[in-house]
């Protein structure tokens, strides 16, 4: 809901404290890395969909968020390997 609302500090503090309780599960890491999108933190949104892709190598979601922020990086040639990396790990989610 934070999120939703704009309150971008109060989504990291939550979303920060699930990756401590749920640092395995990919959902955090992912949400995490967006959120850092959001901030302009790109450093850490790349870490954290990296982490996400590998806690869940299956799950495309985290590959097509990279897409998203290379892209806002004026990088182009990494976001279309990003979508082809999303299209290849596609499980139907």
């Amino acid at each position: 809901l934070a999120l939703a609302a704009g309150d971008l500090p109060a989504a990291r503090e939550r979303v920060d404290a699930l990756v401590q309780v749920l640092p395995e599960h990919p959902w955090p890491a992912h949400r995490s890395g967006a959120i850092a999108v959001l901030e302009g933190d790109t450093v850490r949104a790349e870490s954290e969909l990296l982490r996400a892709s590998r806690i869940d190598p299956n799950w495309d979601a985290p590959w097509q968020t990279l897409a998203a922020l290379y892209e806002l990086m004026g990088d182009s040639a990494s976001a279309q390997r990003a979508l082809q990396e999303a299209a290849a790990r596609s499980d139907g989610r």
